[in-house]
């Protein structure tokens, strides 16, 4: 008989350390995906960073156009005032015909 409580406590205990190595592999487990998490999450954060460099980018660009009608319109009136300027005579050398 004594050697029942003895086996009694034996499987037990074999039974707790088959638990506790469950436990162990999924925290393994656990600590794997977690570090598969954090890396997505930098790769995330990195590639956010670029597009936010390439909206700067594209705003920049588009403050640029934004303008640029403006000077575009400006541009014929300068070069006629110019040409107007260089054409135009000082004096007239020939009378208007009537």
């Amino acid at each position: 008989m004594p050697e029942e409580p003895t086996d009694l406590i034996l499987e037990h205990l074999c039974a707790l350390r088959k638990g506790q190595e469950r436990m162990g592999e999924g925290v393994d487990e656990a600590v794997a995906r977690l570090g598969s998490i954090e890396t997505q999450i930098a790769n995330l954060h990195r590639e956010m960073a670029h597009v936010q460099g390439e909206l700067a980018r594209h705003d920049q660009r588009f403050d640029s156009l934004d303008g640029r009608p403006d000077r575009i319109e400006r541009r014929p009136t300068r070069r006629m005032n110019a040409c107007r300027l260089r054409c135009a005579p000082s004096s007239p050398s020939h009378p208007p015909n009537p």
